[in-house]
């Protein structure tokens, strides 16, 4: 039996409908918008993930951090999830310092963030086939803290292995990141990304320097 729609039922399946196209529309611009780059700088090696994840999180004025990834948000945000077989990239940029014209200094040398980046091989054993690379570089926003999206720019952020699992190799080395991000606010996936790299970090052994 066909049940007519009613103007309130109507009202909420436009509305509905809405924020399906706007969801994915928004995804679509952060996709566009952000293109990681890291190139080993003693090998040929490079990787270029295409991000599906897109998240960041205020601290203050100064402080964010960003979470990218092209491992399903899904996955990353269930803590019963070992990650087993999954192959993939997290990103954590914390940016500590807004860079303020003719008050920050811009050059080569110059750091206002930190980066983790964490490649999963897709080991079928939980933590094997796990490394994290650390390093830091410099970031020049497009947005501020709080803005309902944050983007900007890296300028070549350098990068080495920190963490370690079972049967990671490191094929990159020393390397250096570059490129552009864009993420909208979210609190919540991104308090939960942080746990699983917490969680991930505590199952590797520093790398012996």
């Amino acid at each position: 039996m066909h049940v007519p729609l009613t103007r309130l039922s109507r009202f909420r399946f436009t509305l509905g409908l809405a924020a399906l196209l706007l969801g994915a529309g928004c995804s679509r611009i952060m996709h566009e918008q952000t293109e990681l780059s890291v190139r080993s700088l003693v090998s040929d090696t490079a990787m270029d993930p295409e991000m599906t994840v897109f998240a960041y999180v205020p601290t203050d004025r100064n402080t964010v951090d960003v979470y990218l990834s092209d491992i399903a948000a899904s996955r990353l945000s269930d803590p019963t999830d070992t990650l087993a077989g999954v192959s993939g990239n997290i990103f954590h940029l914390h940016i500590f310092l807004m860079p303020e014209a003719g008050q920050t200094p811009i050059d080569s040398s110059a750091c206002n963030f930190t980066v983790r980046h964490v490649v999963l091989t897709g080991s079928s054993e939980p933590g094997q086939g796990i490394g994290i690379y650390g390093g830091g570089g410099f970031c020049l926003p497009d947005s501020s803290p709080g803005d309902r999206i944050f983007d900007g720019s890296l300028r070549e952020a350098t990068m080495r292995l920190a963490r370690v699992g079972p049967g990671f190799a490191d094929r990159l080395g020393a390397s250096r990141m570059t490129g552009s991000f864009s993420a909208p606010r979210n609190d919540e996936l991104s308090n939960a990304i942080s746990q699983r790299l917490e969680m991930l970090s505590r199952s590797l052994r520093d790398v012996a320097k």
